[in-house]
């Protein structure tokens, strides 16, 4: 990817929570906010980190749904989940389609790449 088809704006994430969603899946989710050539953006990003239902006999996790927690609490510098939301960041953005490539934390050089999010959309 050229220099080129990315831009750098600052966001704050605005909600970041684990829920079960309707396909039976523990979904984490993180909506960033921000200010991008003074347009306001929104960018929702979603990830399957389980699978199960409330009731259910059987649950199963991710590995990797874990370590993408522990990653954002750790770029955010937040000492538990509930505390990323509200967060400063930077996101490095595809200019064209608009999806998130990266988390930055705001000042310092801590960043989490976001290439294998099953699901980015932008709104």
């Amino acid at each position: 990817m050229a220099k080129n088809d990315i831009e750098f704006c600052n966001a704050v994430i605005t909600e970041a929570f684990i829920k079960f969603n309707d396909q039976r899946e523990l979904e984490l989710r993180l909506c960033f906010e921000g200010k991008l050539d003074e347009e306001d953006f929104k960018t929702i990003i979603t990830y399957p980190i389980g699978w199960g239902f409330i009731g259910s006999n059987t649950f199963a996790g991710r590995e990797r749904g874990i370590c993408k927690i522990m990653k954002i609490m750790d770029v955010t510098d937040a000492s538990n989940w509930e505390s990323v939301r509200g967060r400063a960041v930077r996101i490095i953005k595809h200019r064209a389609e608009g999806q998130p490539l990266m988390i930055c934390h705001i000042t310092k050089d801590k960043w989490f790449i976001l290439d294998d999010w099953q699901e980015r959309k932008r709104k």
